[in-house]
């Protein structure tokens, strides 16, 4: 069983990452074409489909790491306590600056 709660945490976390860098390459390649048609369009789709990207992996990644810290690790090791504060740390961030800050930018446009 805890290789199955290991894969489900790995897979959320690498989500997690991937979605970021995703985010950072689709930025990139948008602003490079501010004057395309079609730029509008996939800036709509990239918001709405990294938002719960973002926000599942993390909370599948911090859900699944608890489990794994109860059920068998338990919390005395130190990356165990910088990954779980990182992880609530990078969620509170995202749900206080970055939700509000995007609806601004949404209704500007």
């Amino acid at each position: 069983m805890y290789n199955f709660w290991q894969y489900l945490h790995v897979l959320f976390a690498t989500t997690w990452v991937g979605a970021a860098v995703l985010d950072v390459f689709l930025s990139l390649r948008l602003s490079a074409m501010r004057d395309n048609p079609v730029a509008g369009p996939a800036s709509g789709l990239m918001e709405k489909s990294s938002v719960p990207l973002f926000i599942g992996s993390s909370l599948g990644t911090l859900i699944t790491g608890l489990v794994l810290a109860f059920g068998w690790v338990t919390f005395d090791p130190l990356w165990i306590k910088i990954g779980l504060g990182g992880t609530i740390l990078s969620i509170v961030v995202g749900i206080a600056y970055f939700a509000p800050h995007g609806e601004k930018v949404e209704a500007a446009i």
